[in-house]
């Protein structure tokens, strides 16, 4: 797949370079309004990818109006909330922080934990990503069952034993909570599906606990930027050539976990 130039470099984060710097989403497998990289395909799986862009307010503001041209709404959101969803994610790392300097088994996974809204349900994730390709595996547990994640005692035909089992063989913890405020609009373009998310109100704060309780507060991580994502299956849309031709906006790289811990590993 051949994508547009990227001039949006993600920090080249290492052990030594830190030291030098003192409403709920109930979607069945096969929802049209899935993440292309959680849909099941029709005949042969197809690779699923997703492009990011950090934007200003006014360039997100514009794209967004192109992209409402093309695209639904999605209508899991809260039209109470101007159409988007409170999302709530506690993301796991080891005690050295492998995940975040991507080392080892964990150069290219994040396993995490999310929540919608104020809903009951909770969806355990792990995902896979190198480059712009993505996978991804999910499974939803009500939160009474949160317990179970870091026991060994469940049975293992629970339904999330596979990640029961990858957060006790990675020993995996708790690292910090990532909230954000998200928009997002679905659709098909060229027979392929496309979902297309704009993220507001980014912010978090460090956890040992697991919880995927909503919170206030915390630091800010998008005071002067959207954070937008494309995720689309097997080819680059003619949509979003249209998008950079009009709009003239490049695709960049950007990571709400390692920016958020980037800046508290610093002032540690």
């Amino acid at each position: 797949m051949n994508l547009p130039r990227v001039i949006i470099r993600p920090p080249a984060y290492s052990r030594d370079s830190l030291a030098r710097q003192s409403a709920p989403i109930q979607a069945a497998p096969n929802d049209a309004t899935l993440s292309p990289s959680l849909r099941i395909a029709a005949g042969p799986k197809l690779p699923a990818f997703e492009v990011k862009f950090q934007l200003t307010e006014e360039k997100a503001a514009a794209v967004e109006r192109f992209v409402r041209t093309r695209l639904s709404l999605d209508p899991h959101a809260d039209a109470t909330f101007n159409h988007q969803y409170r999302t709530t994610t506690l993301y796991c790392d080891t005690a050295d922080f492998d995940v975040f300097y991507h080392e080892g088994p964990f150069k290219r996974e994040k396993h995490r934990l999310r929540r919608y809204g104020h809903d009951e349900n909770l969806f355990l994730e792990r995902k896979y990503r190198r480059a712009d390709r993505v996978k991804k595996r999910r499974s939803i547990i009500p939160e009474e069952e949160l317990p179970l994640v870091f026991s060994a005692e469940m049975a293992d035909d629970w339904d999330a034993a596979w990640f029961r089992d990858e957060i006790l063989e990675g020993t995996l913890r708790p690292a910090c909570r990532i909230s954000y405020d998200r928009r997002a609009y679905f659709g098909e373009i060229d027979a392929a599906p496309l979902r297309f998310t704009f993220d507001r109100n980014i912010r978090g704060i460090t956890t040992t606990d697991w919880n995927v309780d909503p919170f206030e507060g915390g630091t800010r991580l998008s005071e002067k930027f959207v954070v937008c994502e494309m995720k689309f299956q097997n080819e680059m849309p003619s949509f979003f050539k249209d998008l950079a031709r009009d709009l003239a906006v490049e695709p960049g790289r950007f990571s709400k976990y390692r920016a958020f811990m980037h800046t508290v590993l610093i002032l540690k």
